[in-house]
C-alpha cells in the first residue's frame, strides 16, 4: 500500500513539475515579470469571479 502511494506521489509530482516551464530563471527581471503577470491574471480572474457570484446571488434573490 505504501509503495502504491509512493508511485502515485511520484506520478503526480512529475505532472506538477511538468506544468511550469522552468523552476528558475537566470534573469531576475524575467522572473519578477512572470510573477507580476501571474498576479495580474489572478486579480482579474478574482474580479470576474466576484462579478459572476454577485450576479448569481441577485438571480437567487429575484426568484
Amino acid at each position: 500500500m505504501i509503495r502504491g502511494l509512493l508511485i502515485v506521489g511520484f506520478i503526480l509530482g512529475g505532472e506538477v513539475l511538468g506544468q511550469e516551464n522552468a523552476c528558475y530563471t537566470t534573469n531576475r527581471f524575467e522572473y519578477e515579470h512572470k510573477v507580476l503577470e501571474k498576479l495580474v491574471f489572478l486579480e482579474t480572474f478574482i474580479a470576474g469571479a466576484n462579478e459572476r457570484i454577485a450576479a448569481l446571488e441577485r438571480q437567487l434573490q429575484d426568484t
